[in-house]
């Protein structure tokens, strides 16, 4: 029934202390690992992005200058989701947001009474801008920077981000963490970063 005296366990005070060292350590090195892998699959989220695009371009080249009507048209790709499980969102504009051409008709001379016209003066009748609403309503539907102008003028691809949630304009809170196409493909990466 002798004990071997030599043997001495640790104390709670030293089990506490243990605890207590890897609790801070885990403190300081959680949110650092949470913040690479954020930034990882935001990077994942960008390579896909490209590789999309570099299939629209294929698809556009061999469709005579057309673009798909949705993801699905290209070879490859299927229901490809980002990193949080989201759908990756496509919008073909196609030059619908291009400049409003103003149609002007051919000027009507109305009897106006003009200084130093004789008989009146012409007076020209200038129809409103017109812009094609194609039957997925297109317009409205564009992504738009911090100024409301749409970011794109043939299509959009982004990701909804972490959240799964999007907003049109990239001034909504909601859009910060989405990863874009923008500016026709200059640009792609976070909304919060443009």
């Amino acid at each position: 029934m002798n004990r071997n005296r030599g043997f001495r366990g640790f104390t709670l005070i030293e089990v506490f202390i243990v605890i207590a060292i890897i609790g801070c350590l885990s403190a300081i090195s959680i949110p650092t690992y949470l913040k690479y892998k954020y930034e990882a699959e935001v990077m994942v989220v960008i390579t896909d992005i490209k590789m999309m695009e570099k299939q629209i371009a294929l698809f556009v080249f061999d469709n005579d200058g057309q673009l798909p009507d949705r993801l699905n048209d290209l070879p490859n790709i299927g229901t490809i989701k980002d990193p949080w499980g989201n759908p990756y969102q496509y919008l073909k504009i196609d030059g619908a947001f291009g400049p409003p051409e103003i149609i002007v008709s051919a000027p009507e001379f109305n009897a106006v009474p003009g200084p130093g016209v004789k008989g009146g003066r012409p007076q020209i009748n200038v129809s409103p801008p017109q812009i094609d609403i194609d039957d997925r309503g297109v317009i409205g539907a564009a992504r738009k920077n911090m100024n409301e102008v749409p970011v794109n003028q043939d299509y959009d691809l982004y990701s909804m981000g972490k959240d799964g949630k999007t907003n049109v304009s990239f001034r909504a809170p909601v859009s910060f963490d989405d990863v874009v196409r923008a500016y026709e493909g200059r640009y792609v990466g976070l909304v919060s970063e443009l």
